[in-house]
């Protein structure tokens, strides 16, 4: 799926900034699903670590979260939000 657009939205006084990227094209409710779950791809065999990687690297190394929402009118996004002071380790 093509992502088009990406869009930056940090939020005045908040403790955080998320950015993001929307496709126009919608997912399966079975993909969305499976979206995160490790080893999971639409793409073939040995494929499925970007989104498993991506969440696990956003959560436990940068405290910060990442979320999915795909709808037949809104497209597909990936948002990355991520706090603006870092991870006390």
């Amino acid at each position: 799926m093509p992502y088009q657009r990406e869009h930056v939205r940090p939020r005045t006084g908040a403790r955080s900034v998320a950015g993001g990227l929307i496709g126009d094209a919608s997912a399966l409710f079975s993909v969305q699903q499976q979206v995160f779950r490790r080893y999971f791809s639409t793409k073939g065999e040995d494929r499925g670590l970007g989104t498993w990687d991506m969440r696990l690297l956003a959560k436990e190394y940068l405290g910060g979260s990442v979320s999915f929402s795909s709808t037949k009118d809104g497209g597909t996004t990936f948002t990355l939000a991520l706090p603006l002071k870092p991870k006390d380790f």
